[in-house]
């Protein structure tokens, strides 16, 4: 377990809370079993803090009193950039343009949804993890994958 494991799940935390307070939520942080280890349980309330401090100085959340903290802005409002290289803008775009023709309603009078290779977009990128989620599911290897 790392600082970026723990706050990845304090992330997914911020998705449906606004506040994270150290008193009452470090126990119901849902942590991968695999990672508890002795130590981390011991000091579980410790790297956490440490994790929001850090979350803290990105803007990600303030902190409002001692060990209560709150988001500066609702997380559907957060974005971040990625840079990708041609050959990874290729294979995404080639994936959600094929999967979305493999699932086209020849019916349908609306345009096919189409990936532009020049403006990857967040859209794309959902497309692209329910193209994953549909797989997964379909091998039995998805627990409970999110709506996309």
């Amino acid at each position: 377990m790392t600082l970026l494991d723990i706050k990845n799940h304090l992330f997914s935390h911020f998705l449906s809370e606004s506040t994270f307070s150290l008193q009452d939520d470090v126990a119901t942080l849902k942590l991968p079993k695999q990672d508890v280890t002795e130590i981390l349980t011991t000091h579980k309330a410790a790297l956490v803090k440490l994790a929001l401090e850090d979350m803290t100085k990105q803007g990600i959340c303030a902190e409002a009193a001692p060990g209560l903290y709150i988001l500066t802005q609702p997380l559907n409002s957060y974005s971040q950039s990625v840079t990708l290289n041609p050959m990874v803008i290729e294979m995404v775009t080639d994936l959600v343009n094929g999967f979305g023709e493999a699932l086209e309603d020849p019916n349908s009078e609306s345009e096919p949804y189409v990936a532009n290779k020049l403006a990857i977009s967040a859209e794309d990128i959902a497309r692209l993890c329910h193209i994953c989620h549909v797989l997964l599911d379909e091998n039995g290897d998805g627990q409970d994958a999110p709506a996309s």
